[in-house]
């Protein structure tokens, strides 16, 4: 699908992949970045699977995530998570996942006026709490209401 993407979000995910891509990650391991648009919104996410190899994997992530967002014109509320629970209800079910650490990142760009929320976690299913794995997810919200001041 080709989706128009703001900048910062194609340098995102342009120095995701080369770093993916350096650390020689099997790409079995680690779910094709997925790009979709609807209507003003856009996401972006990985669901990326490290080996005992990839030591510091999510340090390298934050810091591509922090370095990109240094000099933009807007606004950046960024915090971190020590554990949490994402409790999913689909179709019936009832699937739990622990959060084992994260951070977060809430973005108001300015020019374009654009709203973009940033998650990166390592979590795992609550009954196989040692199979870990790394979820990063950007949503983008083009005509969000924070701008309507």
């Amino acid at each position: 699908m080709n989706v128009n993407l703001p900048g910062l979000i194609k340098e995102i995910i342009s120095d995701i992949e080369n770093l993916l891509n350096k650390m020689n990650f099997d790409r079995g391991l680690v779910k094709p970045v997925k790009i979709r648009r609807s209507h003003n919104n856009i996401i972006v996410t990985w669901n990326i699977f490290p080996s005992s190899t990839h030591i510091g994997i999510y340090t390298n992530l934050q810091e591509i995530i922090s370095k990109n967002l240094f000099n933009i014109n807007g606004e950046i509320l960024s915090y971190n998570i020590t554990e949490g629970l994402i409790t999913d209800h689909t179709h019936h079910t009832f699937n739990e996942f622990l959060i084992h650490q994260g951070s977060n990142w809430d973005i108001y760009l300015y020019d374009p006026e654009i709203f973009i929320y940033i998650r990166l976690i390592i979590e795992s299913n609550i009954k196989t709490v040692d199979k870990k794995w790394i979820s990063l997810d950007i949503d983008v919200i083009e005509k969000s209401a924070w701008f309507l001041e």
